[in-house]
């Protein structure tokens, strides 16, 4: 029975096959927020740390903000170009409502006017990943995952501390990082 089922499957569905995902140095940039508690001058804060890496090599660089908005966005993409010495041609998020206003049909989006306005004059094209797949960025979370892994704190560059996240912000040069 088994042995019908399975070739019942190989008929309807075809065999599974395996691409291997490469990238071309410099190709592309590939980043998303994740939540972590900052040890910022010996009080633990929650922050949004962005973090944004290469794929074709996984080198990779974070920021902490106070609070996930389009400008901790923006400025973690700048942050990051500026990192690693360039643009990419193209940048990969998720769907984030800070930079996508509407999935569309496949994988086009309407982006935000912001998002777009930003990325209007850059020759930069913007990917997002497909909605509720799971699997769209495995760069950046093995990153996340080396950055603040268990017993191991990232470092990340710049990173911002303040009491409101719409005020003045002091710009600290690093921060201890634990994910949660």
């Amino acid at each position: 029975m088994r042995d019908c089922v399975r070739e019942l499957e190989r008929e309807l569905f075809g065999t599974e096959a395996f691409v291997h995902r490469t990238h071309a140095a410099g190709d592309t940039l590939e980043g998303d927020f994740f939540e972590a508690w900052a040890e910022i001058a010996g009080r633990l804060c929650k922050a949004r740390v962005f973090v944004a890496t290469l794929p074709c090599s996984n080198v990779y660089s974070a920021k902490a903000y106070p609070i996930e908005r389009l400008e901790s966005l923006l400025d973690g993409l700048n942050s990051s170009f500026e990192h690693f010495g360039g643009l990419t041609r193209r940048v990969v998020l998720d769907n984030t409502s800070l930079a996508v206003k509407k999935i569309l049909v496949g994988t086009e989006r309407e982006e935000t006017k912001a998002f777009h306005g930003w990325r209007g004059p850059l020759p930069l094209h913007a990917d997002f990943c497909a909605p509720a797949s799971g699997d769209w960025c495995g760069s950046v979370w093995s990153c996340i995952n080396a950055a603040s892994g268990p017993g191991r704190c990232g470092l990340l560059m710049g990173g911002y501390a303040g009491q409101s996240p719409y005020g003045q912000a002091q710009p600290v040069e690093a921060v201890t990082v634990r994910a949660r």
